[in-house]
């Protein structure tokens, strides 16, 4: 099982990290509020799934902020 780093936008990997390396509390996710661990970390085929933004995808939500508004702005 692995912790995969994947942009919640585009949906590009971004990063995998093998888990039993790792220490939860150093990615800091003991951090997360409830509602945004259960927003931002799914398990998927048995790995650890964290949905972050991709720097492309945040430059763009900063450059365009309108882009906040829609459910999905990238297709």
């Amino acid at each position: 099982m692995a912790i995969v780093y994947r942009c919640r936008h585009c949906k590009a990997k971004l990063a995998e990290l093998d888990e039993y390396k790792v220490d939860i509390k150093a990615l800091g996710w003991d951090r997360l509020s409830a509602a945004d661990y259960q927003e931002m970390v799914q398990i998927d085929s048995g790995h650890i799934i964290c949905q972050v933004a991709c720097e492309e995808c945040e430059n763009a939500l900063q450059q365009y902020p309108h882009y906040h508004e829609l459910d999905h702005f990238m297709q």
